[in-house]
């Protein structure tokens, strides 16, 4: 890796998170943030991931001072820029609470100058300081201009606003972003708090949440943890002067380190889920929820796509100093990034699933939004979380089990005290009746009822699975106290699966792919062409070794994929494979295989948990370790039973693993060689990327499988292989 200075904080709270199910994520997110800051020239990088509110996993690369090659730390300081202003919404936010301030107040009654500025229509109204918190009080977009504001004294931005500042819209109209309207927001703090605003955030926020090493002037950082920015330019970086923090400092002003920041993640994410307990602060859990609510809608992304590439508008809004957003799936996040001369920064949160990321790099406005987007949902699927389950209320439940102890028959339901009074105006008892009968005889017995899932404190489903075919019922309660049945629905729904039996013939993938999955047609495909054989290496190769990575926890996924330690090619690849096998027996060598063929459903698992055909491959196109075709081996001493030094070792993904990276031992070079030379004598070409993965020729003509190596194992005795 390139010496490059990023530092990258993953925060993984506001839930119980099994750390085995995110050390599986580790080594993907690290090639990510390695990968990105090679190729972006970031002087350096430095990441941690915590879960349950401590670091589970941290790292660092690179230096914060080039010149001097110091080194980045958890400790090292870095000015955030843009990533401020929810700093200064909060202390704005805490004076209301205090009942200083109001949201609606106008402006121009914290700072009378403001009247000077001239609106562009006679209707417009005065900008207030919600206008100011989600960027709509008409100010111009004012980047960069705004970034070389900083140090300006509170004397010259009064004297700006009284040289009648330019307006772009009326207020309350439009989203625009305006880093003048943060340092506004600033000096409002300073008027209403009695103190400047730095002060007061640090004594409210700083200082009761433990950031004990977050500064507003860079001068009072210690030299040895300061990181310096730089700029990208002419194919080396060059050192962008350092700014003071004034008046605009409220806009993007702080300096943090990793650790310090944090805290402040931590903080935001235990708003989530609202409850009853203590409110320990510094501001109150529902005004940090406040904060992550959208405020003015700020764009629509008809064409946006999600991290493994495909389409997924996503809408955002701005709302104080934070960018809510929303994807096509529902999932929301909120953060915000960070720009200046030297510095880029972006964290977001995903208060669902109590996750979050945040990276500082001290090289010119990079910011990694759409890294961290990806390595967010990269988290979600690989470690397998799930999003926050509201709890059912009480109420819920118990409607819940009156409802099913009328149904199917509906008896004295209107008497039962349960429903609304405009239910049984809205719906008539018989059509109810001849509903639920039909649905329950076609579902069959009723094997269970099962808990209420809620959309909220009101309403919710609950699934009644039956012996044939599964129903949902779907209920709202009503605004009474007690609250009572209002609507009502019920539906078939797909059964729940219990199994992972193979896919019938006809199943196409959701990926477009129809994968041969049933014995039926594979061995009518044999029986046409017993060329077309799958055979089990093991007993098909004498004295070939197996160490099938995929049915222990040692792989990609770091849990087992397959239930059976077995590797299996096409009759033709074996056959080769056999040649090999002996060729190298006269050298003191021999194969050890650790994959071979791979059922199509494992890797729509990889896909899904990685969503990078970069790592693994698509499920729109299959494999070739799908078609029977590929194989992933090394070389061994017979002698010692030891594999032979590699460049790396298996399922590396980084550069060393390519076929002919060439800073690497001479051993490990000459026995890669030896691999290669033998493996393309027999049929088989390398893998560009993996040196231990190789494909047979004629891969096209063989289909894409998906059945389970237990499939396989199961007609073996039943499948003639016909000789060469």
């Amino acid at each position: 890796m390139k010496r490059q200075t990023l530092i990258i904080l993953l925060l993984l709270v506001a839930g119980r998170v099994p750390a085995q199910s995110l050390e599986a994520a580790f080594p993907v997110i690290d090639s990510l943030y390695k990968d990105y800051a090679e190729k972006n020239h970031i002087p350096g990088l430095a990441f941690a991931i915590v879960a349950n509110g401590k670091l589970v996993h941290t790292g660092t690369f690179g230096y914060t001072d080039v010149q001097k090659k110091t080194p980045v730390t958890a400790r090292s300081v870095f000015r955030i820029a843009s990533m401020t202003k929810s700093f200064t919404a909060m202390a704005i936010l805490s004076l209301r609470d205090a009942g200083k301030l109001n949201l609606d107040d106008p402006v121009y009654k914290y700072i009378p100058e403001i009247k000077q500025i001239h609106t562009l229509t006679d209707d417009s109204p005065p900008i207030t300081i919600r206008h100011l918190l989600t960027h709509s009080a008409g100010f111009p977009e004012d980047n960069p201009w705004g970034d070389r504001q900083l140090q300006r004294t509170d004397e010259e931005l009064i004297s700006f606003i009284k040289g009648r500042v330019s307006l772009s819209n009326t207020p309350g109209l439009a989203f625009e972003y305006s880093n003048l309207g943060f340092a506004l927001l600033g000096h409002i703090v300073t008027k209403v708090a009695g103190e400047p605003y730095e002060q007061y955030i640090r004594r409210t926020i700083f200082q009761p949440l433990g950031m004990d090493h977050t500064y507003w002037e860079y001068t009072e950082a210690p030299p040895e943890t300061l990181a310096h920015g730089y700029r990208w330019l002419n194919l080396q970086w060059k050192e962008e002067p350092m700014l003071h923090s004034g008046a605009y400092g409220a806009m993007g002003g702080m300096l943090t380190s990793l650790e310090d920041f944090s805290h402040y993640m931590i903080f935001h994410l235990s708003a989530w889920p609202p409850r009853n307990e203590t409110d320990a602060g510094p501001v109150k859990r529902g005004t940090i929820r406040e904060m992550h609510q959208p405020g003015k809608i700020s764009g629509f992304y008809t064409q946006a796509r999600n991290a493994s590439g495909d389409p997924c508008p996503r809408l955002t809004a701005y709302n104080c100093g934070l960018v809510w957003n929303k994807d096509c799936t529902g999932k929301e996040g909120i953060g915000h990034s960070g720009g200046l001369p030297g510095f880029g920064s972006h964290w977001m949160i995903v208060p669902d699933y109590g996750i979050g990321v945040v990276s500082f790099c001290n090289l010119t406005y990079e910011a990694t939004p759409a890294l961290n987007v990806q390595v967010l949902q990269r988290l979600i699927d690989i470690a397998r979380l799930k999003p926050r389950q509201l709890p059912a209320s009480d109420i819920l439940k118990k409607r819940q089990q009156q409802l099913m102890a009328l149904l199917p028959d509906w008896k004295d339901a209107p008497a039962s005290g349960i429903f609304s009074e405009n239910f049984f105006a809205d719906y008539l008892i018989d059509s109810l009746r001849k509903e639920a009968k039909t649905l329950f005889d076609k579902a069959g017995k009723v094997l269970r009822v099962e808990d209420i899932v809620p959309e909220n404190q009101l309403r919710g489903t609950f699934r009644i699975v039956g012996e044939n075919t599964s129903l949902q019922v779907r209920f709202t309660l009503s605004p009474e106290n007690p609250a009572l049945i209002q609507a009502y629905s019920i539906r078939e729904t797909p059964q729940p699966s219990t199994s992972q039996s193979t896919p019938t013939p006809s199943t196409r993938s959701k990926y477009g792919l129809k994968p041969v999955s049933s014995l039926a047609d594979y061995r009518q495909q044999v029986s046409a062409n017993p060329r077309q054989a799958i055979v089990p290496l093991d007993k098909f190769i004498p004295g070939i070794r197996l160490d099938i990575r995929y049915a222990t926890n040692n792989n990609i996924m770091h849990r087992p994929v397959y239930r059976t330690a077995a590797a299996f090619l096409r009759l033709p690849a074996a056959e080769a494979l056999k040649d090999i096998q002996q060729e190298l027996k006269q050298q003191g060598y021999g194969l050890k295989i650790y994959d071979g063929y791979r059922p199509y459903r494992v890797t729509v698992e990889f896909y899904e948990a990685y969503h990078d055909s970069n790592f693994v491959a698509s499920p729109y196109t299959g494999s070739r370790h799908n078609r029977g075709c590929a194989v992933d081996l090394t070389l061994v001493d017979l002698r010692t039973g030891k594999e032979l030094d590699m460049p790396t070792p298996y399922d590396d993904f980084t550069k060393k693993a390519s076929a002919t990276y060439t800073h690497i031992s001479e051993q490990a070079r000459k026995n890669r060689q030896r691999l290669q030379d033998v493996m393309l004598k027999h049929g088989f070409v390398v893998y560009p990327s993996e040196w231990w993965h190789f494909d047979f020729d004629g891969w096209k003509s063989y289909p894409v499988m998906d059945l389970s190596f237990e499939d396989l194992i199961s007609i073996q005795t039943g499948i003639k292989t016909s000789p060469r």
